[in-house]
């Protein structure tokens, strides 16, 4: 079993604002899996069911962010799970937005949420999964920030992000969260230049090793000869080639001429 918890805080009036991306992460986690927030436990709203034939709890604290910690407790001792088993999905300064990334343990970087985890379980080495909500121009500003609302661009970049979200859990909860982490945590960019640079480099491997094997291959290796409209004479050919610059040659008297020139 695993334990998927949103990070947030309740009430409509936080309902789409950055500091509760872990809430719309879930809600569009549950929508894909087809299960439902319709029980209530451990001070959360929470949805039962499978993942990749995996059962798992989604759960949604309702005690505000600051207080997400004793939820969180109460429900790992309701269903005796290992950290291992635990992954918390909360909203990330240090990503931009449209970014997410897997991490297990480490510091909470000023998250309430993160510290209260961390104080009820006794420890930091549990599962996340960060989303990036980006920064603002000011340090002042972060309360309020986080707090605020997205701007219609970066709300755009969350929604195509959420559909990679939903793959990226099933992943943790079927293999783990380091088989996670080595698939999600790069972006396609970033994964088809790795991809160009190995290919580059075994490119460069062979061409060394037919190198050494061979020193004229590097010549010809790229190179169709069937192709090329050469045609190599025969040892025929090159008897009747001789024997034409043999008529050629100026007769004895003609050189005998020359001679006066």
């Amino acid at each position: 079993m695993k334990l998927i918890v949103g990070l947030g805080n309740p009430g409509s009036q936080y309902e789409n604002t950055r500091h509760n991306a872990g809430f719309m992460a879930l809600n569009h986690l549950a929508k894909y899996f087809r299960l439902s927030f319709n029980k209530s436990q451990c001070d959360a709203k929470v949805a039962l069911g499978q993942i990749k034939a995996t059962e798992v709890v989604l759960a949604k604290p309702q005690t505000f962010m600051n207080l997400s910690g004793s939820s969180v407790k109460k429900l790992v001792s309701k269903y005796r799970l290992s950290p291992n088993d635990l992954l918390i999905v909360h909203d990330d300064l240090d990503l931009p937005v449209g970014k997410m990334r897997f991490k297990k343990g480490g510091g909470t970087g000023g998250h309430h949420g993160l510290e209260s985890i961390k104080e009820a379980l006794g420890n930091a080495s549990f599962n996340r999964l960060k989303i990036g909500i980006d920064r603002p121009l000011h340090s002042a500003q972060v309360t309020s920030y986080v707090l605020g609302g997205f701007i219609s661009s970066d709300q755009k970049l969350l929604d195509q992000l959420f559909p990679l979200i939903n793959e990226a859990i099933g992943e943790f909860v079927q293999n783990g969260l380091t088989a996670a982490a080595n698939h999600y945590n790069q972006d396609p960019q970033e994964k088809q230049a790795q991809a160009q640079a190995k290919e580059t480099r075994r490119l460069l491997k062979e061409s060394q090793t037919n190198k050494a094997d061979n020193p004229i291959a590097p010549l010809t290796q790229h190179v169709d000869l069937s192709l090329l409209p050469i045609t190599l004479p025969s040892v025929a050919d090159s008897r009747v080639f001789q024997d034409k610059k043999l008529e050629n040659r100026p007769k004895y008297q003609d050189w005998q001429k020359n001679d006066d020139i």
